[in-house]
Order: C-alpha cells, then sequence, then structure tokens
C-alpha cells in the first residue's frame, strides 16, 4: 500500500484466539487485526481509537490493518471524541 494512515475503532479483540477487527467510522469498513500487530500496542482492547495502515492478507488476499498506534482507549471517550473531530 503507499504508506496511507487510516483512523478507527477496536470492534473486537479476542487475546485467546489472537486476532479481532478495527472499523473505518468514515466509511465503515471493517478489517481483520492479528496477533502480530495487536501484541504491539499495549492495553489494545475493545471501543479503543486507533490509528493504522493496511497491507494485503498473505492467506486471504483481503486487506488487514498493520501498523497500529493507539490514539486514545476507550475509557477516554472525551480524547476519542477529539481524535475524529480533527478529520
Amino acid at each position: 500500500m503507499s504508506g496511507e494512515r487510516f483512523r478507527g475503532v477496536v470492534l473486537f479483540y479476542d487475546r485467546d484466539k489472537g486476532y479481532g477487527f478495527l472499523r473505518r467510522p468514515t466509511d465503515g469498513i471493517k478489517f481483520f487485526v492479528g496477533r502480530a500487530e495487536a501484541d504491539r500496542v499495549a492495553d489494545f482492547s475493545t471501543g479503543d481509537l486507533v490509528e493504522f495502515s493496511l497491507a494485503p492478507d498473505g492467506r486471504t488476499g483481503k486487506l488487514k490493518a498493520v501498523d497500529l498506534r493507539l490514539l486514545a482507549q476507550a475509557r477516554d471517550r472525551s480524547a476519542a471524541s477529539r481524535v475524529f473531530s480533527a478529520d
């Protein structure tokens, strides 16, 4: 991909199974996120706001979320609203 960055919300992440999904609020598209990417983000959990890039999944060929960066944790909703209002 071009290195373009996106913002999204963690829909869910199951640490035991090692996968989850993010959703871009701008268009509602969901993206897979695997353990290798999620484990790089401390306290990654449902409702968190993240920034990420997209890359093709070698197994499915679909786009997946990579290079995650935590922007705001779900319990900090005021920060979350500021992150998305800055777009």
